[in-house]
């Protein structure tokens, strides 16, 4: 199954950008997004930034998805760490 993930840009290259995903830098392509900027919070999928979102946003995403996560592994019996 393949998400938007909420990431921070980091650092830009000629049509690429490092950005933080959850505590995992991970190098993306930026075609669509030529006015990215450091700091910046964008969606991420495969491996592509798709759009721009504002920190308010991103961290809203963060939590939803930090919360998912839980639910899921309160259902399959799995703790933290045994993934």
């Amino acid at each position: 199954m393949c998400i938007l993930l909420p990431a921070q840009i980091m650092n830009l290259n000629d049509d690429t950008a490092i950005v933080n995903v959850n505590g995992l830098l991970v190098e993306v392509g930026r075609r669509g997004m030529p006015s990215a900027q450091p700091g910046g919070w964008v969606l991420v999928y495969t491996g592509q930034i798709v759009e721009a979102i504002s920190a308010d946003e991103a961290l809203a995403l963060q939590a939803l998805l930090k919360e998912l996560l839980a639910d899921k592994d309160e259902q399959t019996g799995h703790t933290k760490g045994s993934r």
